[in-house]
């Protein structure tokens, strides 16, 4: 698995077990905006049983160990964020890399411990979510009619890693979060190599509606 490393840019192909997660979405009853069926979350999260996960880290190892307790003990509901699917995948990628760096690693059992203390904390368990409103700013001025994307810390913001979006355009726009570490972005509908910075989100849950600001390009 190839990595660029890096923290913001971070080139990570998926191996072929979380193409088969995605794909595997649509034999399911259509979920909600935000969200997948559980189904797949559920198959990802038992590879995370490896007791070399734990043993091969020494960073944050307790809260780790206590982190993939809570998701592996929790309640699996129909549907869960789609941010939950793509953050676990990344994760467990990295944690099982060769390659990766010890900064990557870190970034990843960061994303868990967050994950898994939002699962105990939150009665919807897995399912649980945080909407996160997104407004376009170019300077102080709100500008709208823009993608908004989002792709995790881990993963980086790097031309060659593919992010999500959210339903509507700018701005505001709403989706939902599992808890975690994000990089968001604004973009042209119709030119995506134009695109503001990324910043990055970080929800740990404590707001169950969460404002976020980014910025979109000047004029050409």
């Amino acid at each position: 698995m190839p990595f660029f490393l890096g923290y913001r840019v971070v080139a990570l192909v998926c191996g072929s077990f979380a193409i088969a997660l995605f794909a595997s979405v649509g034999a399911h009853a259509q979920p909600r905006a935000g969200f997948v069926s559980s189904a797949p979350v559920a198959e990802l999260l038992q590879r995370f049983r490896d007791p070399l996960l734990i043993e091969t880290n020494s960073y944050r190892r307790e809260e780790l160990s206590n982190a993939l307790r809570w998701l592996l003990n929790a309640k699996v509901p129909d549907q869960v964020p789609d941010s939950l699917l793509r953050g676990l995948s990344t994760d467990y990628d990295v944690l099982r890399s060769r390659v990766a760096d010890e900064r990557l690693k870190q970034l990843a059992i960061d994303d868990l411990i967050l994950k898994g203390t939002f699962c105990r904390r939150s009665p919807d368990s897995l399912g649980a979510a945080v909407d996160v409103s997104v407004r376009t700013l170019l300077k102080d001025a709100e500008h709208k009619g823009w993608e908004v994307v989002y792709t995790t810390a881990v993963e980086g913001a790097s031309d060659a890693i593919r992010p999500d979006g959210f339903v509507d355009l700018s701005s505001p726009t709403t989706r939902p979060f599992t808890a975690g570490r994000f990089l968001v972005w604004a973009r042209d509908p119709s030119n995506p190599q134009r695109r503001g910075e990324a910043r990055e989100l970080i929800v740990n849950g404590t707001k169950r509606e969460v404002g976020f600001v980014v910025f979109v390009p000047g004029p050409k």
